[in-house]
């Protein structure tokens, strides 16, 4: 049974993270904030939660490692992650299980990404720390436009978008 569950929150969250680059709405950035996690190993990159309990991020956050440090965005909690799945460069997706961790998972992909529409990218990028000195613990937003949709040849709905995408940024929605 766990390990169904676990695949059905694999292919839930690879869905969801083919959908990053989504139009959101403006109150929507302020809502997925609460959903946004900082996942530290050496290195950095952002995660939101996708059911209680579970974040996804990049695999190439994940890559190598089954243990991270988990900051919700807005407060100085520390949580303690293990691994449960990973894709591979192709399927750039990793899920992270966070026991005591009680955020709001966030449905991203709400409407149709039409091009041209707003977009938006919420994370940490690294840039942030270098501009406070510190480990920042505030999300930062980038808007940018919808530039292509369209599909891949294994009929993939892929998204371009025009967002500043910075290291750090990494598996954040």
């Amino acid at each position: 049974m766990k390990k169904n569950s676990v695949r059905w929150q694999a292919s839930a969250a690879a869905l969801a993270l083919l959908y990053t680059a989504q139009s959101l709405a403006i109150p929507a950035v302020d809502e997925i904030e609460s959903s946004i996690v900082r996942v530290v190993i050496g290195g950095h990159g952002t995660g939101w939660v996708v059911s209680p309990g579970v974040i996804a991020t990049n695999w190439h956050v994940t890559d190598g490692n089954t243990s991270f440090d988990i900051y919700p965005a807005g407060t100085d909690q520390e949580f303690r992650g293990e691994l449960i799945w990973q894709g591979n460069s192709a399927r750039d997706i990793g899920l992270i299980s966070v026991p005591g961790l009680n955020l709001t998972p966030f449905k991203l992909f709400t409407d149709d990404a039409i091009r041209g529409s707003d977009s938006y990218t919420v994370g940490f990028p690294g840039l942030g720390d270098d501009l406070t000195g510190r480990a920042n613990v505030n999300v930062s937003v980038y808007g940018g436009t919808i530039a292509l949709v369209t599909e891949n040849v294994n009929g993939v709905r892929i998204i371009q978008h025009t967002n500043i995408v910075n290291a750090g940024n990494s598996g954040g929605p």
